[in-house]
């Protein structure tokens, strides 16, 4: 069958690096062993460089990865809805309407993990040493860093520590939405993969779908602008790495 290119290059290979970055993310985001947070963190400035060039890339990239693209109105949303219902929903050449707005879903819940992860903290050896704590409580918060604050966030210690635990719980919170968003996210590909026919986990490995009837072979992106997305990650790489170098 006759095949058309939908998504690029740069875009998929954001996409299976945002896969590992957030899976290995969530998997050492449990304190308690040493190095683990260190870790963490170094795979939660990875998503926070992919995250800003998927959000340079969806301005200017390709034709199908750009948010004007798949974010749909209401009434669009809810005829494909209703249509998702019959079991019977019709096959989309890029993002499907709910599919797209899945996409902003994960983008901004991405957000605000990796923004509140910066000041996110526990501010119990802080506490402790305002209230007249001294000896080997005192010199581990010295030797974390002066904040006053345990196993948090490169920004943490410019936040009080009631702050940091506030941003702390909200981050946790927003994980863990993001892992229910991710199931759903999932479910769904499956779910279009089993009444439409369109794999789209190949398509995101391939770049390309079956061109069935009713597609557009002049909607096939040309090419995977590349000459734009590697100046677009550098740039993004170099901002993450002076956050990281300030923090």
């Amino acid at each position: 069958m006759q095949t058309i290119r939908v998504w690029d290059l740069p875009t998929r290979i954001f996409h299976w690096l945002l896969f590992l970055g957030v899976l290995v993310a969530l998997v050492t985001g449990e304190e308690g062993e040493e190095g683990v947070l260190s870790f963490h963190q170094i795979f939660g400035f990875l998503v926070m460089a992919l995250l800003i060039f998927r959000l340079a890339w969806g301005l200017v990239g390709t034709r199908h990865v750009r948010f004007r693209s798949f974010i749909r109105g209401p009434r669009t949303v809810l005829t494909y809805g209703r249509a998702l219902m019959r079991f019977a929903p019709p096959a989309s050449l890029g993002h499907n309407p709910l599919g797209g707005w899945m996409v902003v879903l994960l983008l901004v819940d991405l957000i605000v993990v990796i923004g509140t992860g910066l000041f996110a903290g526990e501010g119990e050896e802080s506490e402790e040493r305002e209230g007249g704590e001294a000896g080997e409580n005192e010199n581990d918060v010295e030797a974390g860093g002066g904040g006053g604050l345990s196993e948090g966030g490169p920004f943490a210690d410019s936040v009080s520590p009631g702050t940091a635990d506030f941003l702390s719980g909200v981050h946790e919170v927003f994980a863990n939405l993001l892992i229910a968003l991710i199931i759903v996210h999932v479910l769904g590909v499956l779910l279009d993969w089993l009444l439409t026919r369109d794999n789209l986990i190949r398509a995101m490995i391939t770049g390309e779908k079956a061109l069935k009837p009713g597609f557009d072979p002049s909607q096939a992106i040309g090419s995977s602008r590349l000459s734009l997305a590697i100046p677009l990650a550098l740039a993004a790489i170099g901002l993450t790495c002076y956050i990281a170098l300030i923090g």
